[in-house]
């Protein structure tokens, strides 16, 4: 004969959960996600500021990288500047005497051409593109990062300017001079023995090259004035981040 085991009804593993067993399986599912989610949104935190700060390091190295041209264009600026300084007694001269050109030997290479700047904008473009921007969580550094590229983008509409008055310069000095003058701008020595020769002699023809030439040269130390700008700003920046970082 089979023995059956009946279960007991009120055994421990059958007995219905009260009301505060309950509870304090919800407060424990609700801490687990609620920890889970805290934790998630810590190491986003931690990876998002370590990215900013990598992006940070990197635009200080932008800023190295400008500062050195600075240095460079603005040395190689004042100097054209400073050569061109007798544009005035040059013209004073060949309006009167028209065969007395020698002086254009001296400052015609220099009115020619400048040397760019080239903004290392490596970094500022991943910032806007990839919305980094929002990773640099000091919005005093990013104010300041904004605020040197508009910088920048504004000497750059100068520098556009800039090469207008430049192939217009050319084009009057072209216009103007006879073929071998014109030939030895472009000498890697520029340096000629002999004078260049006047390809129209009248008084318009004169001042329209040395308007031409004139406009060039402001203009010139205008772009001078704003690289000068920007180096002092650039500088500024780079301590202010290191000293943050």
């Amino acid at each position: 004969m089979e023995v059956h085991h009946h279960p007991h009804v009120g055994s421990d593993s059958h007995r219905k959960k009260n009301f505060k067993e309950y509870f304090l399986e919800f407060i424990m599912i609700f801490l687990a996600v609620t920890l889970g989610f805290i934790a998630e949104n810590v190491r986003e935190h931690l990876s998002d500021k370590k990215r900013g700060d990598e992006y940070v390091k990197s635009f200080i190295e932008d800023l190295k990288k400008d500062t050195a041209q600075f240095t460079t264009l603005i040395a190689e600026y004042k100097y054209f500047d400073s050569v061109t300084n007798q544009i005035t007694a040059c013209y004073d001269t060949v309006s009167h005497h028209t065969t007395s050109t020698a002086c254009l030997n001296a400052i015609l290479p220099y009115l020619t051409g400048f040397t760019d700047f080239i903004y290392t904008d490596r970094t500022i473009q991943q910032l806007k593109t990839a919305g980094g921007l929002r990773l640099i969580q000091n919005k005093d550094e990013a104010d300041s990062i904004i605020g040197y590229d508009a910088l920048v983008r504004k000497e750059l509409i100068h520098q556009d300017a800039l090469e207008n008055n430049q192939a217009s310069s050319t084009s009057a000095i072209q216009k103007e001079i006879d073929f071998p003058a014109f030939h030895q701008l472009y000498s890697p020595q520029r340096h000629s023995d002999s004078a260049p020769e006047l390809l129209q002699t009248d008084k318009a023809s004169i001042d329209r090259l040395f308007n031409d030439l004139w406009i060039f040269k402001i203009n010139l130390r205008g772009q001078q004035h704003n690289v000068q700008v920007l180096k002092i700003h650039a500088e500024r920046l780079i301590s202010y981040l290191q000293n943050k970082s």
